[in-house]
């Protein structure tokens, strides 16, 4: 039926010349959601002796397969082999800081698949109810680090590189991939095959690197709680996890394509949502068709429900072979080491670890706190806030508010029966005046005074490496600016400029312009530049604009490291504050991710507009001031509404300066509309009349003819 059967006389070939290729082939305007082959073909390029040990591999493989097959009790020998594993999240303090019980979810639903005790498993069609195997392996979480310590198999790591993740990630952490299968979950994986569609998942095949050994998942795709997709069920790592026990695709990545399984039909390319049975193809597939249900394909969640005996067959041989120390994963020794040996669990002491809804705030908020200490569960919290109110706290996520601006630390210490961890952030939580810094404007800052810049601007740097600072020997305006060496920076760095409060209410048509300075490395570099703004002391931010790459270069691409010599190097950037007119306290804040690029300069920080409001203008607007009607031939009526109690003095004039009525003489005025009367008889008869309004210390002038 399947025409995979005859396929190892060309393998042999293919290895022999040295030409076998595993192709990435993807079909126009189709999402792929895992780059596992296009990774296999990068790395392989780039290092021949990868392509070696495949070959190796397969050839053992190929012997493995064949034994089997010809031993029906090889089939059923219940002998399961156990994988320890560490799942290490990297994350921001955000969702994708997943909880352990999602963690735990993950490893249920492997362990449903691969032992096929999932609960769909009798949707398997009867076409390949024969061929759905138990693959007789289960993964457990490590209940021993790799010094021994005690562990729940799950670290957590704050890092900015959990966004458009590659093998970069797996550099913040790896345990011994001979010892554990390494799994990072993270918020988003770079699409790196040239597609449209965003990416949910990959894994490296056996003999690749030993340094990045592994599967990477989005953490909304690992098992089917919290954050889980639930489309897809959790079955991402099934589908990733085959990858690194080398399954290939089951479409062979290309037209009617070879995965090397002898029992999967051909494909003729990846199959999406479920297609109906018999999903026949022009592979030579008939009468059954393509086997959509199985975990390796691109079909959903609720449509995969097995892998095949074939399929089974090569995982072993995997887990057999001493490529990548698969073999010595399931080995009792290792086993023990791991605590993965069905020894029961000991109570973990916990690592201390805390995040806030928000690090900066305006003084008289609050802030909310949540622990997420890891390795084991606390079951009491001691925390200590400096500046705050309380100013500590027994609860697992308080509430704290805080009155005093200024910048304080936080200390959280987390315990059970077995121990206790504390962690300090220092100069965590930034508290800012309601009222913005700067209120007169137009602002502009050159940043020429190097004080002004320590007081004013916050600086984020979230590894704690090359960060924003102030460069005193390259300016646009004057010998100084902000600057960030990002030639010296590691890609997909995160850092941002935090600037001052700005009082904006007086600017119409308010808008931010800014001098730039930028070099490419080359010109695929893509470095992003982003703008945002905060009305509330930093809580929250709005993205105004994003420019990356060429779009914000001011010279061509360069490899040498990057200094504005001359004023042609730079150009002004103009960005919309329209809609926080009438903002009391505007933040800016220029955030910069790293993508190889060069340095980047910063300069001319310009908080300008169409034209400015004087104050009184200012006060008539808030107040909503009417004067009517005006001209009058007989009584007119002042109207206004005053926002909060005030006191108010309110006088007539004429042309000469003389008072000629007093409407309200100094008394406090209650928030709300109020109105008056002004009379042609007393104030004089016909002329010209300048009415006085006095709120507080501020003034009014309004002019009114009486005909």
């Amino acid at each position: 039926m399947y025409c995979m059967r005859k396929i190892y006389a060309l393998l042999i070939l293919m290895l022999g010349t040295g030409l076998l290729q595993f192709s990435m082939a993807q079909q126009p305007g189709v999402q792929e959601p895992c780059i596992a082959e296009e990774m296999r073909r990068l790395e392989e390029a780039a290092d021949p002796e990868i392509s070696k040990r495949r070959a190796a591999l397969e050839n053992y493989t190929r012997q493995f397969v064949s034994e089997r097959e010809n031993d029906p009790a090889a089939k059923t020998s219940n002998a399961v082999k156990i994988i320890p594993v560490v799942v290490h999240i990297i994350h921001e303090g955000g969702t994708e800081n997943i909880s352990e019980a999602q963690v735990i979810d993950g490893i249920r639903v492997l362990n449903e698949d691969f032992r096929r005790l999932n609960a769909d498993a009798s949707n398997t069609h009867s076409a390949w109810q024969s061929v759905a195997a138990d693959c007789e392996v289960e993964f457990r979480l490590a209940q021993k680090d790799p010094n021994g310590n005690c562990t729940n198999g799950i670290t957590r790591t704050y890092s900015e590189l959990t966004n458009d993740a590659r093998n970069n990630v797996k550099g913040l952490i790896m345990w011994p991939r001979d010892k554990y299968m390494n799994v990072w979950l993270v918020k988003t994986i770079e699409n790196t095959s040239g597609g449209s569609g965003f990416i949910i998942g990959f894994a490296q095949f056996p003999g690749g690197n030993s340094s990045t050994d592994g599967v990477v998942v989005r953490n909304d795709y690992w098992g089917a709680v919290g954050t889980a997709n639930l489309t897809y069920k959790g079955r991402t790592a099934s589908h990733e996890v085959g990858h690194w026990l080398n399954l290939s695709h089951i479409w062979g990545d290309s037209n009617c394509g070879n995965d090397f399984v002898s029992d999967t039909p051909t494909h003729e390319t990846s199959n999406t949502g479920c297609p109906s049975f018999p999903h026949v193809t022009s592979c030579g597939n008939a009468p059954d068709g393509e086997m959509v249900q199985n975990y390796m394909d691109y079909t959903n969640g609720g449509c995969q429900n097995l892998f095949s005996e074939g399929q089974k067959s090569r995982m072993l041989a995997a887990l057999n072979s001493s490529t990548s120390g698969r073999n010595n994963l399931w080995s009792s020794s290792n086993l023990a080491a791991t605590g993965t040996d069905g020894s029961p669990a000991t109570l973990c002491a916990p690592h201390a670890e805390f995040s806030a809804n928000s690090v900066m705030l305006c003084a008289g908020d609050s802030i909310t706190f949540t622990d997420e200490s890891w390795n084991g569960t606390p079951d009491t919290w001691n925390w200590t806030f400096t500046g705050g109110s309380p100013s500590g706290s027994s609860l697992q996520s308080p509430t704290v508010i805080y009155n005093t601006p200024g910048v304080y630390n936080v200390t959280l210490t987390s315990s059970n029966a077995t121990g206790s961890d504390s962690e300090t952030k220092t100069s965590y939580i930034m508290v800012s005046n309601p009222a913005g810094q700067y209120g007169t404007m137009p602002f502009t800052d050159s940043f020429e005074n190097a004080a002004d810049v320590a007081n004013d601007w916050i600086f984020v740097n979230p590894d704690n490496g090359i960060g924003w600072e102030r460069y005193g020997s390259a300016g646009y305006t004057g010998n100084a600016s902000l600057r960030l060496r990002n030639d010296q920076n590691s890609a997909n760095r995160v850092d941002a400029a935090i600037s001052p409060g700005y009082d904006i209410d007086s600017i119409i048509g308010p808008k931010l312009k800014f001098r730039v300075a930028y070099a490419q490395n080359t010109t695929s570099d893509n470095d992003k530049l982003r703008v945002y703004v905060s009305t509330n002391c930093g809580a929250t931010w709005l993205l105004r604009t994003q420019k990356s790459g060429t779009q914000i270069a001011t010279v061509s691409a360069q490899a040498s490291e990057f200094t504005p010599t001359n004023a042609s190097q730079w150009k002004e950037e103009t960005v919309s504050l329209a809609p926080y007119a009438g903002s009391s306290n505007l933040r800016i804040k220029f955030e910069f991710t790293n993508d190889g690029g060069n340095n980047i300069f910063l300069d001319d920080i310009n908080i300008t507009g169409d034209g400015f409001v004087g104050l009184d203008d200012r006060l008539a607007v808030e107040m909503n001031t009417l004067l009517y009607p005006n001209p009058t031939d007989g009584s007119s009526m002042l109207r206004f509404t005053l926002p909060h109690a005030v006191e108010a003095d309110i006088r007539v004039f004429d042309m000469m300066g003389r008072e000629v009525d007093i409407i309200q003489n100094q008394i406090k005025l209650s928030a709300g509309t109020h109105q008056y009367t002004i009379n042609k008889e007393t104030a004089g008869g016909p002329g010209i009349y300048m009415i006085s309004i006095r709120l507080g210390g501020a003034f009014i002038t309004r002019k009114l003819v009486i005909q």
